[in-house]
């Protein structure tokens, strides 16, 4: 860190090189050799002072630099690690402070990507005690190894380009195991020569910022999804009716051949499920105002319960406060959006076992889970021991259509999930879904309390 400390306080890179090979040849000559190798081999170049201080006494440059600088044992020239150790340390702890107060991730590699040095906020990203600690590590020593090749490669495009990468966004893991969005910008660091001999980097964290344009773009995928049904689904619907008639009298005549009324039947079904299906698109893109008022959440969990676990060998599992708060909701509709959590769990376990359901007061303080307002909410938490979804599927979940599961007439129809989140959207609430490949899922319902 010394070196990025005398070049950031006003020395020039040059002498900053000088100050790493004085450093050196101290440790390997003792300590006055290596002062006077420092006062043969370089110049102390404070700005503007155009100083040569191979030519000045301990007095001279006392004088210049206005202070005392009584220096024992050194009758000739200035022992110039010695005065640049000291200035460095008195600095250090206050640019390291400085560097510790800024928002943002900061950390600078040598050549070989070796870090260096880093601020306080990265030594806790990178799950350390201390900036200190990190000092001579590698990025493949560190728990984001499997990232390592990728940062390196970075670290060598800035150097040899020597071109800075601004506002890269990435994703980055942290030592709890969590993901998180940063935007990244990393700038090459040069010698008095030109010659690119390191790198220095600053990232932020801006998962807040990126779980808002989700939300954001999920809202223009419902709008749009509201006004596709609103122009087809009642016409749709009417066709079906139509069609649904002419079967259901067709079926009536005793004398159909066996093939042809199961042919019929199955035809009759194929309409019941489009007219369900519009129904659902009708539901999730309607932006007529829902009645609503305070509801007891226990009464209407079970049930979801009892619709969605129907004819259905799983157990269910109910924990719920006791002293669990009202909800400011439609009835009906959080009804439906419960079941469709409940009927989604139960699909996902194909081989049994109990869906686990909670339902807690939680005390949200202000930005901790946007959208969300600050204030009194119920969390209802619908928990499957399924074969979970993947993370690359997670930002797709509620899209209109998309489903992991098998197309047909029973299941997979890939609107089960876009409908609860437009109606507990609708209710001024919150849907967010936690889920790990071959342990489950688990999706959160939030309701605003009364």
């Amino acid at each position: 860190m010394d070196r990025l400390l005398l070049s950031l306080i006003g020395f020039s890179w040059s002498f900053c090189f000088a100050w790493d090979k004085s450093m050196d040849l101290r440790r390997k000559s003792g300590a006055r050799g290596g002062d006077e190798w420092a006062v043969w081999y370089h110049q102390f170049c404070m700005p503007g002072n155009g100083v040569d201080p191979g030519s000045l006494s301990g007095k001279a440059l006392s004088e210049h630099l206005g202070r005392s600088c009584p220096l024992p044992g050194y009758a000739g020239a200035v022992p110039m690690t010695a005065l640049c150790r000291g200035t460095a340390a008195v600095l250090q702890g206050d640019l390291q402070a400085v560097l510790d107060a800024l928002p943002f991730r900061i950390f600078w590699k040598n050549g070989h990507s070796a870090y260096l040095g880093c601020n306080r906020a990265f030594a806790t990203d990178a799950g350390m005690e201390s900036p200190r600690a990190i000092v001579g590590k590698y990025d493949h020593e560190m728990f984001w190894a499997d990232q390592a090749d990728r940062y390196r490669a970075d670290d060598r495009l800035v150097m040899t380009s020597g071109r800075s990468r601004i506002d890269t966004e990435t994703i980055r893991p942290t030592p709890d195991g969590r993901k998180i969005w940063v935007r990244i910008t990393k700038v090459p660091l040069f010698d008095g020569e030109g010659c690119a001999i390191g790198v220095l980097g600053a990232y932020e964290n801006i998962t807040d910022r990126k779980k808002a344009e989700e939300e954001s773009l999920r809202t223009e995928k419902l709008e749009s999804l509201r006004i596709l049904a609103g122009g087809l689904a009642n016409d749709f619907n009417n066709l079906m009716t139509v069609i649904l008639g002419g079967l259901s009298l067709a079926l009536m005549d005793d004398k159909l051949p066996a093939n042809t009324y199961r042919i019929l039947k199955e035809a009759e079904r194929a309409c019941v499920g489009s007219k369900r299906l519009t129904e659902l698109l009708m539901n999730s893109a309607s932006s007529v105002p829902q009645f609503k008022r305070p509801e007891s959440i226990p009464e209407i969990l079970q049930d979801a319960v009892n619709l969605g676990l129907a004819d259905s060998s799983l157990r269910c599992e109910m924990h719920v406060d006791q002293d669990l708060w009202q909800v400011h909701c439609n009835a009906k509709q959080t009804l439906r959006a419960l079941t469709n959590v409940i009927v989604n769990a139960r699909e996902a376990m194909h081989h049994g076992g109990a869906i686990k359901i909670t339902a807690r007061n939680v005390q949200l303080g202000e930005g901790e889970l946007p959208p969300l307002r600050e204030g009194r909410h119920v969390r209802v938490s619908v928990q499957d021991s399924g074969i979970g979804i993947p993370e690359d599927h997670l930002p797709k979940i509620f899209d209109p259509y998309f489903s992991t599961k098998e197309r047909g007439s029973k299941k997979g129809i890939g609107l089960g999930l876009t409908v609860t989140y437009a109606i507990i959207k609708r209710q001024e609430g919150h849907v967010r879904v936690e889920s790990q490949t071959g342990a489950g899922s688990v999706v959160h319902l939030y309701l605003p309390a009364c």
